[in-house]
């Protein structure tokens, strides 16, 4: 896995990947405890009740549906890059409980 030697701070995740479904491969990036502490922005057309619960529980920290609006995504991204050590291992950073995890506004 590339991600063993490259740690991003955030992953922009689609749910539907080839191969492995995007809910399948963040489940398998927070059980790893070299790459749980990434932050998994799902990108989805998937908007059905449910779908965002079902983002959530995999692990994802925010839940975003297509079609995008470009200034809320990016302010988004913003405000979770801004909440995360440039350093993503850093010691002393904490992981966040699921009620922090998306925006209900975007």
């Amino acid at each position: 896995m590339k991600l063993a030697t490259l740690h991003p701070r955030l992953i922009l995740m689609d749910i539907q990947l080839p191969g492995m479904d995007g809910l399948a491969l963040t489940r398998l990036l927070k059980a790893n405890l070299q790459t749980h502490d990434i932050l998994i922005v799902v990108l989805t057309a998937y908007a059905m009740k449910g779908d965002q619960q079902k983002a959530l529980d995999a692990g994802c920290d925010v839940y975003i549906a297509k079609p995008i609006d470009r200034v809320s995504f990016l302010r988004t991204i913003r405000q979770y890059l801004d909440a995360v050590p440039s350093s993503v291992g850093e010691p002393g950073r904490t992981s966040r409980s699921q009620g922090d995890h998306a925006d209900p506004s975007v």
